[in-house]
């Protein structure tokens, strides 16, 4: 596709408005004026020092320097320069003239919006439509990822330039900017509703329609639906004779179905701008990334699932690092719970983010106690086993030293008959005790026919005792081993 035209510059700014020639800010000469709204007009200017092409937005004179509008145009601003991303226009500075209205400083961009490029050339070829959708998706996962909700999302705020390489490239413009025209003290039309075949309202959400406070991430969803069927179609999905009438044939009645208007779109398609078309938010794709994963699997072109690839990418970083939900005092600035990964579950509401992350919490304190005190009681049982091991056995387990106890010697026998000799007692009948005295029966006579005892001293020191009490004949063990000494 060729580079649409530059839009037709308009060659005298109204009264108070800098015109070519006059120098903003002390850097920046005015050349001319790119386009003019309600409350404002963009300037192209020339960065004096930097000799590069800028261009500057600018309440118009009749406009308050102060109050709500004012510092509406500055929070906006300061907000869209916190997204970084290549399909969102830039921006580089925001000031104040010396009457102290303030002005944006923006990069310039050749090219055309979208809307002026279905004016011209009627609806896209598919695959051109649903790649420059989903490029607009990585701005806006962008800006989700930042808590920030566009919410006038519409193709005229679609700007298509090129990139270095000269492929087309979508810039996302004006984040919020528009929502000046609903301020208090203004009456007029919004700084982005300059004159277009497809207004505003045609693009906003039920919910928007009805209090533009109560929005979250899911309106830009319903928007970008909304987009795609007006760049496939050449008419929004909700048309009608006044903006009165199009918000309410949003909010009461169903879009006309794309394969209605374009016989050859995927059912495909049509069911994901159905889908994005859904009344009801919850029923609606939970994030962008669930969009583009939609819009990729219909489209077969490389270069539109790669965007689809880091749209998804885009999401699934700011899930783990986005904020909890939080509303501010400013009704511009909506920040959102950030997109799902996909697959996981969908975005969720303030209060329900909350109570699940408290949960979530809850359930790893009690898990992580339930380890340690598995660890504790484990621990212990460990050291008492090692406790164990390492003490020696207590002393009551050694075997007590061998105590032997003096058994007194048997009654003496009565006298008896001298017996007639006997023969001496067989040697396997001796006794093999070294502590026991000789038998009577191996005495001899002495003289006078008296028999004495041999060794009476070690009879009467060590009698001889049963068989049961005598000890064993073996080597009696070394603890005891001192208690036979000099025993023999």
């Amino acid at each position: 596709m060729s580079s649409p035209p530059l839009p037709e510059a308009r060659s005298t700014p109204p009264p108070g408005v800098p015109g070519p020639g006059d120098v903003i800010g002390g850097k920046y000469v005015v050349e001319r004026v790119v386009g003019m709204g309600g409350m404002g007009v963009v300037l192209a200017a020339r960065h004096l020092e930097l000799d590069e092409m800028v261009a500057i937005k600018m309440l118009l004179p009749h406009m308050p320097t102060s109050g709500e509008p004012a510092m509406r145009f500055v929070r906006e601003a300061k907000a869209a320069i916190r997204i970084r991303n290549e399909h969102v226009v830039r921006v580089l500075d925001v000031a104040r003239t010396p009457s102290g209205s303030p002005y944006i400083v923006m990069e310039y961009l050749e090219g055309s919006d979208l809307g002026q490029v279905v004016d011209q050339k009627g609806p896209l070829p598919l695959e051109d439509a649903v790649e420059y959708v989903l490029q607009a998706c990585e701005a806006i996962a962008a800006a989700h990822a930042m808590g920030i909700v566009h919410r006038d999302l519409k193709p005229a705020n679609l700007f298509l330039a090129r990139a270095s390489d000269g492929a087309p490239c979508v810039k996302v413009l004006d984040f919020g900017i528009s929502k000046l025209a609903e301020g208090p003290s203004s009456g007029s039309p919004g700084l982005t509703s300059t004159a277009t075949v497809m207004g505003t309202p045609c693009f906003m959400s039920p919910e928007q329609l009805r209090s533009t406070r109560d929005v979250d991430a899911r309106a830009d969803i319903w928007s970008m639906g909304a987009i795609l069927h007006a760049l496939l179609t050449g008419a929004p999905p909700y048309d009608g004779e006044s903006n009165a009438d199009v918000s309410a044939k949003i909010i009461r009645d169903e879009p006309t179905p794309l394969r209605a208007l374009r016989p050859d779109a995927p059912e495909a398609l049509e069911a994901a701008i159905l889908r994005c078309l859904q009344k009801d938010p919850d029923k609606r794709f939970p994030d962008v990334a669930s969009l583009a994963e939609a819009l990729a699997a219909v489209i077969a072109r490389e270069s539109t699932k790669a965007a689809a690839a880091r749209v998804i990418r885009i999401a699934s970083g700011a899930a783990a690092t986005a904020a909890t939900v939080r509303a501010t005092s400013d009704p511009d600035v909506r920040f959102v719970t950030p997109p799902a990964v996909p697959g996981q579950e969908p975005t969720r509401t303030s209060s329900a983010w909350g109570e699940t992350r408290r949960e979530e919490r809850r359930k790893r304190r009690v898990a992580w106690g339930i380890v340690a005190a598995g660890l504790i009681a484990g621990a212990t049982v460990f050291a008492a086993l090692r406790l164990r091991v390492a003490t020696p056995p207590p002393a009551a387990s050694a075997p007590p030293p061998a105590t032997f106890v003096p058994v007194p010697p048997p009654a003496p026998a009565a006298p008896q008959p001298s017996p007639a000799p006997v023969e001496p007692a067989p040697t396997a009948k001796a006794s093999t005790s070294s502590v026991a005295a000789p038998s009577v029966a191996t005495a001899t006579k002495g003289p006078g026919g008296k028999v004495p005892l041999a060794r009476p001293a070690a009879a009467t020191s060590a009698p001889a005792a049963p068989p049961s009490a005598r000890p064993a004949t073996t080597t009696p063990p070394a603890t005891s081993q001192g208690l036979f000494d000099g025993r023999e």
